[in-house]
């Protein structure tokens, strides 16, 4: 079925008492316990609650990958209809926001490998909002322009990992539950994919002073 309570990315649904920043400021038992009760009514008030408490983010984050506004609308949307159609697979004695990124980030890539080769805005200032977070932590010194690219041609694993750690902010316990492996894993991702965005970053320097 689709899914009956989605708005515009990032909008406060009309008539409602709460903003998204006030579910989403849920501690993280609490999340659970609205997805399990999610569980038990996919088309009820606490799914609503779960989409208006992690839209924003999930849209952002899918933005900052993609680099497309409808691209990112529509992959957002697939994700919310792959969690509305699967939440009873959630295992509501684990955090509720690593499930969820899993399933986003799988939306995400999804949709960035089948249009991997369309061309990229260069004029969306949301999207460069979300990529300068990045690109501020590991290349201060570089001309924005030239960092976003080195970004940008990163392999899309690993441009999805460090949005989601510097873009977004998730923890590294947050990430080895959604990515299913070990702090110590992603400590070891996060490294070697700063290392590939220095590399990018030299040769992308490189290749604008030849």
């Amino acid at each position: 079925p689709p899914v009956a309570h989605t708005v515009e990315p990032g909008v406060r649904e009309r008539g409602r008492g709460r903003e998204p920043s006030d579910e989403r400021n849920r501690p993280a038992e609490a999340q659970a316990e609205l997805a399990q009760a999610a569980q038990g009514d996919p088309d009820g008030v606490a799914f609503a609650q779960l989409y208006r408490a992690h839209n924003q983010d999930t849209f952002r984050f899918l933005l900052g990958l993609l680099g497309d506004r409808g691209l990112a609308e529509d992959a957002l949307q697939d994700a919310w209809l792959q969690i509305h159609q699967h939440l009873d697979r959630y295992d509501s004695d684990r955090p509720f926001k690593p499930w969820l990124h899993t399933v986003v980030r799988h939306a995400g890539l999804n949709a960035l490998r089948a249009r991997r080769k369309a061309p990229l805005p260069d004029d969306d200032a949301e999207r460069h909002a979300i990529s300068d977070r990045v690109v501020a932590m590991a290349a201060r010194q570089e001309a924005s322009e030239v960092a976003r690219r080195a970004l940008e041609g990163l392999p899309s694993d690993t441009h999805a990992l460090l949005i989601e750690r510097y873009g977004l902010g998730l923890k590294q316990q947050e990430l080895a539950d959604s990515y299913d492996c070990t702090e110590r894993t992603i400590r070891n991702r996060l490294n070697a994919a700063l290392d590939e965005l220095t590399r990018a970053l030299i040769e992308a320097r490189a290749g604008g002073d030849a």
